[in-house]
């Protein structure tokens, strides 16, 4: 296949996850953000999928030419949902990362629009005067640099254990054979060496530790076809005001959410930090060496994007809402998962997640008995009152 070329230099990649089944939606994801994409697929069934992955992107222009694609095989798991999106961002051409589902559109120019307000990552003590009027209380207290060897323990069952992983690009589709393996003759060094298009140049001479920032891009969801979703903010106000168009899980989960203020995004026109809370699940933009890895012990349905979002709050992140910017759920019929119901998925993965609270606090030198973001505490914890 042709080999993909992008002529400039980019700031920041989407990572997603899918299955082959869903990679129009990823296609239509591509032509939008005409930006890296870092897309890792599930291959369930090699001998069904790899072949069916080879003639769909015979159709998907957009997609050959701005995706990476990066395959996990796996036997009697759950949608390894977490898997998935740590290989998209270990394999991302840029090192700031957008954490995108499969089924979301952005408008047209976002990259540009997000880049263009890459000096919030630059904040620090010496500058933060400049950024008075976007910031809640100035320079946070918390820690700005990553621990060493501060990764949650990811544990597996051997009912979820990965038995296979491989990462490559879209355009070695015909390296690989039905079983999935590739040719032992591939060179990987070929494909990800010289030509990087990795992000930022700039230096911080002084030395002052910069607040780790990221960005919220605010999540709305629609019924409408998605060539009649808006691509700037002006029509996606009046999509909104005209109901076509909502905020995400508004009437599943209000607090999932609501620490985005909507109606503060609908009159901002600068970026704005938010307070972070307990269950919001943000889709953000970061830099991926900043952060925690997702917890892979969460799989199927459930608490994935909460949980990292929260680690991320206790690690010292401060939440900026760029106001300019959106996103879009393209409603669909309820998707069908593997194994039980998604209400027994929800549960299964909140005992994950009530181990989780405490043991990220653990590692950031906090109290687990006392509440730091209304997140629950131990007694409390498994239970419905987090919706």
């Amino acid at each position: 296949m042709v080999t993909g070329q992008l002529y400039r230099n980019y700031f920041v990649s989407i990572v997603t996850q899918t299955t082959v089944d869903r990679l129009h939606k990823v296609s239509m994801m591509a032509e939008k953000w005409k930006a890296p994409m870092s897309v890792s697929v599930f291959i369930k069934k090699p001998s069904k999928d790899i072949p069916e992955l080879k003639k769909k992107l015979q159709n998907y222009p957009s997609l050959v030419y701005y995706a990476d694609l990066h395959l996990l095989f796996a036997n009697n798991t759950r949608y390894p949902v977490n898997n998935l999106r740590n290989l998209a961002i270990e394999n991302s051409r840029t090192d700031f990362v957008f954490i995108m589902d499969a089924d979301f559109l952005p408008p047209l120019g976002l990259h540009d629009y997000i880049q263009n307000q890459k000096h919030f990552f630059k904040i620090n003590q010496s500058n933060q005067i400049n950024f008075k009027n976007n910031l809640l209380n100035g320079i946070s207290n918390q820690q700005t640099q990553v621990k060493e060897n501060s990764n949650i323990e990811q544990k597996d069952s051997s009912a979820n254990k990965i038995i296979h992983t491989q990462s490559f690009r879209k355009n070695n589709l015909n390296k690989i054979d039905s079983s999935g393996q590739i040719d032992s003759s591939f060179n990987m060094d070929s494909y990800h060496g010289s030509a990087s298009i990795n992000s930022l140049t700039e230096d911080n001479s002084n030395d002052i530790p910069n607040l780790k920032i990221a960005f919220v891009i605010p999540s709305f969801s629609s019924s409408e076809l998605p060539e009649f979703l808006p691509d700037d903010k002006e029509e996606m106000i009046e999509m909104v005001k005209s109901n076509k168009v909502t905020p995400s899980n508004i009437n599943v989960c209000k607090k999932c959410h609501s620490p985005t203020n909507f109606p503060k995004w609908i009159e901002a026109k600068e970026p704005y930090e938010i307070e972070y809370k307990w269950i919001f699940e943000p889709y953000l933009v970061f830099n991926r060496s900043e952060s925690l890895p997702f917890d892979e012990r969460l799989k199927g349905y459930g608490f994935d994007k909460n949980s990292h979002a929260f680690s991320m709050a206790v690690e010292g992140f401060r939440f900026v809402v760029l106001p300019e910017s959106f996103i879009i759920h393209v409603n669909h019929k309820s998707s069908s998962w593997e194994g039980p119901s998604l209400d027994e998925q929800q549960w299964d993965a909140l005992r994950i997640v009530c181990d989780i609270i405490p043991s990220i606090k653990t590692k950031n030198n906090y109290n687990i008995s006392e509440k730091l973001f209304d997140e629950p505490l131990e007694d409390e914890c498994y239970s419905d009152n987090h919706w």
